[in-house]
């Protein structure tokens, strides 16, 4: 009896949190941006309006009813450019709740198929952070350019809230070139002209 009651505890506890979270969010992808829900509606995006301010706001992206292999991803592409041969950073403010596996956050360069060098991925996972945190990081372009794309991801039951996204070139190359398995799984969008409304607040 004393466990079942723990359970039943547990569950009107996460019921608790899912109708408040509701009622502070206003539901929708930012402009600009690409919401890839590869559940099918297994996740919710939008500005969760407890946090975050009108001038400020904070993005949540987290799971409905998502099982451990589904996820989500949040994406802007452009074609390179100016950047084209310099070192860009990525930066993002986060609070996270789940595994730590189970946040990401990427800066990729597609150049085609053919090409395996430039099919690259520098990414970082997120940690358990439950209060604001700074995640970074970098990648070298190559001179003669690629399709650019900043992405975000959130797996399995992830509660993610994001701010302060900044992308800009960088002085020195961290070398943070790895391959993550979420980054690796989205479909890459069509190019826009700039990376636009990273602080979510066009909606």
């Amino acid at each position: 009896m004393k466990y079942s009651k723990i359970i039943l505890i547990a569950l009107l506890t996460a019921i608790g949190m899912n109708f408040s979270l509701a009622q502070g969010m206003t539901p929708g992808v930012p402009a600009g941006w690409t919401f890839n829900d590869v559940a099918q509606e297994k996740y919710q995006i939008g500005v969760d309006t407890t946090i975050g301010s009108k001038e400020h706001p904070v993005l949540y992206i987290g799971a409905k009813q998502a099982k451990e292999n589904d996820f989500a991803s949040l994406t802007q592409v452009i074609e390179s450019g100016a950047f084209s041969g310099k070192v860009v950073e990525l930066t993002v403010s986060a609070k996270f709740i789940g595994d730590s596996k189970n946040s990401e956050f990427w800066i990729r360069c597609h150049k085609s198929e053919k090409s395996k060098k430039w099919n690259a991925i520098a990414s970082s996972f997120g940690k358990e952070m439950q209060d604001w945190s700074k995640v970074s990081m970098d990648m070298k372009l190559p001179a003669d350019g690629c399709q650019l794309e900043i992405g975000i991801g959130v797996r399995g039951q992830g509660q993610l809230w994001i701010r302060d996204i900044r992308f800009n070139t960088a002085t020195i190359d961290q070398k943070t070139l790895e391959r993550k398995p979420l980054a690796e799984r989205v479909k890459l969008a069509e190019p826009q002209a700039e990376f636009k409304n990273l602080n979510f607040s066009e909606r």
